[in-house]
């Protein structure tokens, strides 16, 4: 994390490629990625552990990651309104300016689940 935004790195696995011919992430490995740095968004703009869901989450793919390449996905929080919080995020190539995917989500805070009570570190 720094300051406001989450990165995660998706390293390249061999059982997260969409074929064994084209070798490159499969798009459902790429979503779950893109929902986990958003998911770590909001718990960095909310300050504390909470619980959250997923209300909807917009991926836009640009292009497939070279084959044997992993993405760092990088997500920010950029509004807050009620219990709702709106996040964006983008999917790059490890050490490459080249965008694969675009993305938008809205998280729902305070929602029921688990006590969470660990300290952000």
């Amino acid at each position: 994390m720094e300051r406001d935004i989450a990165k995660i790195h998706l390293p390249f696995q061999s059982k997260h490629a969409d074929s064994i011919e084209n070798g490159s992430l499969h798009t459902s490995a790429i979503a779950t990625a893109i929902d986990s740095a958003c998911g770590c968004a909001v718990m960095l703009h909310l300050g504390k552990p909470a619980a959250i869901a997923t209300v909807n989450l917009r991926v836009d793919y640009m292009r497939k990651p070279e084959p044997g390449r992993g993405l760092v996905i990088e997500a920010s929080c950029y509004q807050y309104a009620e219990d709702f919080i709106y996040v964006g995020a983008a999917a790059y190539q490890v050490n490459s300016k080249i965008m694969c995917c675009n993305a938008v989500g809205i998280f729902k805070s305070d929602t029921p689940g688990p006590v969470l009570g660990m300290e952000m570190q």
